[in-house]
């Protein structure tokens, strides 16, 4: 299974903004490597009045080869005197005409005045725009892009230079007639946003919305799995996960990707393994657990400790599946 969970772009070339134009230049060797990424819808782009995650990944630029070849580094420091070295990080978003877009996007991480870049060590930043921004801007190609700046204002031991990412997007005007695979990709991208502003109940809320429309569509499924595991409700947890092979044993072997049903099996085994000892299947080899119910210790049922999942447990495949999002 393939998920198009986002769009990524490696920073190769950095661009100097002076007086009088934008020049581009090779990345030395010693800068370190910003990536930029965007939870989208897939297929290059997302829907106006749907919200974005925007990611950005500082990392050693030895740090990859090193850590094959388990040799440690010299660390990179990015640092500010005082307050947070993300006042050295700057996002642009351009129209096709180039023309730089006021879009009101929200910087959700907290960081101190320094950054050390090693093997173990990266920089991480996560930028949100909320659905009522998204609904703003026309439809359109846009570009985002990233500049990390350190020529300036940075103390004495600090890394200097400028390092920087850009990535393209189609914004899209949303289908009159969403498909099945639509309604997971929309379940998807606001679970994503509300994860990321921390508000799991809502992230959970709009991935059951689209599992109602779309009951078996594997990407939702395994994320809400991951969800619930998350969240501690370890029966949902396995319950979707049961769900999600169910949903894989329908596709085609070649759609199931990385993710097969066997590595689903076996997260959702690891899970079992949590349980207390009453609940866990005797021969330990099936992705379920034992309910109060089915019991046989003798013990008293206790009040339910967990909801039943806002979606049906089955469903017929009525659309087409979604296509998968980029990893």
């Amino acid at each position: 299974m393939t998920k198009y969970r986002r769009i990524f772009a490696c920073g190769v070339v950095l661009a100097l903004a002076l007086s009088g134009g934008v020049f581009a230049q090779p990345s030395g060797p010693e800068d370190p490597d910003v990536d930029l990424g965007i939870v989208t819808a897939g297929e290059g782009g997302t829907y106006r009045g749907w919200p974005i995650v925007i990611e950005i990944s500082i990392a050693h630029p030895k740090a990859d080869l090193a850590a094959i070849k388990g040799e440690t580094v010299q660390p990179l420091v990015v640092a500010v005197p005082s307050g947070r070295w993300t006042t050295l990080v700057k996002l642009v978003i351009r129209n096709a005409q180039g023309d730089i877009q006021p879009w009101p996007y929200r910087l959700l991480t907290t960081v101190g005045s320094s950054l050390t870049l090693d093997v173990e060590s990266r920089g991480g930043l996560t930028v949100v725009l909320s659905p009522e921004a998204m609904a703003v801007p026309t439809v359109g190609r846009y570009s985002v892009e990233v500049f990390l700046d350190s020529r300036n204002g940075t103390t004495a031991a600090s890394w200097k230079g400028v390092s920087s990412s850009r990535l393209e997007f189609d914004l899209k005007d949303v289908p009159t007639t969403p498909s099945n695979g639509l309604a997971c990709k929309k379940g998807y991208v606001f679970s994503e946003y509300h994860s990321a502003l921390g508000q799991l109940s809502a992230a959970s809320s709009a991935l059951d919305t689209a599992l109602a429309q779309a009951p078996d569509e594997l990407v939702c499924l395994v994320e809400r799995a991951e969800l619930a595991e998350r969240q501690g409700n370890t029966h949902d947890a396995i319950d979707f996960y049961q769900r999600a092979m169910e949903a894989k044993a329908q596709l085609p072997q070649e759609a199931g990707g990385e993710s097969s049903s066997g590595s689903l099996l076996h997260r959702c085994l690891e899970l079992v393994k949590k349980l207390p000892a009453s609940e866990r299947h005797p021969l330990g080899i099936f992705c379920a657990y034992v309910t109060c119910e089915e019991r046989t210790d003798g013990g008293t049922c206790p009040a339910p400790a967990k909801s039943a999942p806002a979606v049906p447990k089955r469903g017929a495949r009525t659309g087409a599946r979604m296509d998968g999002k980029a990893q």
